[in-house]
Parts: C-alpha cells; sequence; structure tokens
C-alpha cells in the first residue's frame, strides 16, 4: 500500500506543477525580434517633422535610435535596447542628457509583437511594438492616454 501511496503522491505533485515563465521568459534571443531590423519612416507625423527608427543587432540583443528632424535640425532623439538577463527581456529608453535610461519590463511577447511596462512613472507606462506586413506600428499609453506610430520600412 505505502508504494501505491508515494506513486500517486509523485504524479500528484508533478502534475501540480505549472510552469510560471511567461512568453516573454522563454524566448530565445536569437532571431526574436529581427523583425524590428531595419530603418523605419514615420507615416502619420505631424505637418513639417520626420521621425526615424533604425534598429540593429548588438552584442546584448537589440538596439535602436529614434529621432525626429525639424528642417535641418534633430528635436528629438532616444536610444533603446531590448536585452535580456536571466531569462526575462526589457527595453531601456535613454534620452540625450536625461541622467539615466528609463527601464520597461517585457510582459507580453508574441511573434512580430511586444510589450513592456513600467508602472513607476507617470508617462508611458506602457511601449508596445509590432508588425503589420510592411508595417512597423508602435504605441505608448498609460491608463489615460496612447499615442500610435506608424512607420513604413525604408529601401
Amino acid at each position: 500500500m505505502k508504494p501505491y501511496i508515494l506513486l500517486i503522491f509523485t504524479c500528484i505533485s508533478f502534475c501540480s506543477c505549472n510552469d510560471k515563465n511567461t512568453s516573454a521568459d522563454r524566448v530565445d534571443q536569437e532571431g526574436s525580434f529581427d523583425w524590428l531590423l531595419g530603418e523605419w519612416l514615420r507615416t502619420n507625423d505631424d505637418e513639417g517633422l520626420a521621425t526615424y527608427e533604425k534598429w540593429h543587432r548588438s552584442q546584448d540583443g537589440y538596439s535602436g535610435i529614434g529621432y525626429t528632424v525639424k528642417g535641418d535640425d534633430t528635436v528629438k532623439m532616444e536610444y533603446m535596447d531590448l536585452t535580456t538577463e536571466n531569462g526575462q527581456w526589457s527595453l531601456s529608453v535613454a534620452i540625450p542628457g536625461e541622467v539615466e535610461a528609463t527601464l520597461f519590463r517585457m510582459d507580453s511577447l508574441e511573434e512580430n509583437y511586444f510589450r513592456c511596462i513600467n508602472d513607476s512613472i507617470y508617462f508611458p507606462r506602457k511601449i508596445e511594438y509590432w508588425q503589420l506586413e510592411n508595417e512597423l506600428v508602435g504605441k505608448v499609453s498609460n491608463e489615460d492616454m496612447e499615442i500610435f506610430f506608424s512607420f513604413q520600412k525604408m529601401p
């Protein structure tokens, strides 16, 4: 009788273990964000502005630069890094002149889509990217507001 109890207990213990890793934890670093690679031009910009994002592979994951040009002047710039540490992806966003980059923890990851969050700041609390055919879409948001960015890949 005791061996059966031990067998049943072992089976119950084995079956009750659940995988607590999210899809963001399990994604293989190699190639998972290749859909971001290249140079993108924003198509829904304000008149007189041209916003670009350029993404490439880096030693630690993927890096991007986003900048907005008005005439001959760069009026906004940010550096972005998608990296993984201990199986958890994150997105850091650094703006030149600011002391420290803002870190967003990836909480959702699917094919050609990811969402990162940082609830400790007012805006944005969420950053999302996804690909629709030849279009790259981004959204920054909090509970009160959201801003969409639509990009076309440049040749």
